[in-house]
């Protein structure tokens, strides 16, 4: 198997160095974090896989390829019960794409995932000057999926629970750029027609997004 990640992770990259270069060069500072203070976070991802197959699989002989789309968008809020402790909750939409082609056969499968979250976070502050702040944090919720293949659908839900661990530059005293690597674990069972299916899934993302800290 061949498996190339998209462009968009490079760029995820890219721009994590700017922030990184502009925090550094300006005047911001952490003072948006502080006991009593809210914060609104919204992130996101999009990821391409695309894979190649040869020789016997799945029945057929021969050359196969599959690809994969999918974009993911978190919508968060946060309050801060000291300095360095938040406890919030998120809402995530994730929306996913995937096409088999083996021999003359194509088979497009579409799964949309929405989930509810509450979490914990702990920001690791040592000075109100510093501009980049790293934490790390719990989180546990429900997950709802629906998978779409041919026309035929199934629906399941179920609790997940996980971590994430990050950093965020301040671009401003209130405004700061997050990147945040995120963990979600959960077993959904569907049924598909008279077929039962289970589906263990460990969910690692690279999220990227922005922060804005308000009140106090």
């Amino acid at each position: 198997n061949k498996k190339e990640d998209f462009k968009m992770r490079k760029l995820g990259l890219l721009l994590l160095l700017v922030a990184v270069m502009f925090v550094y060069s300006n005047d911001a500072f952490a003072g948006g974090i502080q006991k009593g203070a809210s914060e609104f976070t919204a992130s996101g991802s999009i990821d391409r896989v695309t894979s190649t197959t040869k020789g016997s699989y799945m029945g057929y002989s021969g050359s196969g390829k599959e690809s994969s789309n999918g974009t993911t968008v978190n919508l968060g809020y946060s309050y801060f019960l000291t300095d360095q402790i938040s406890a919030g909750a998120n809402l995530m939409v994730e929306g996913d794409k995937t096409k088999e082609e083996y021999g003359t056969t194509t088979t497009t499968t579409k799964e949309l995932t929405t989930g509810i979250d509450l979490n914990a976070k702990y920001h690791f502050i040592f000075s109100k000057s510093q501009t980049v702040v790293p934490y790390l944090g719990l989180q546990g919720g429900w997950i709802k999926m629906t998978t779409t293949t041919e026309g035929e659908s199934a629906n399941g839900s179920a609790g997940s629970y996980g971590g994430m661990g990050g950093v965020k530059f301040f671009i401003t005293e209130n405004v700061a750029f997050n990147t945040e690597l995120n963990y979600r674990k959960y077993t959904v069972d569907f049924t598909f027609g008279a077929v039962e299916a289970t589906s263990k899934i460990n969910d690692v993302k690279l999220l990227f997004g922005l922060s804005y800290y308000f009140g106090k």
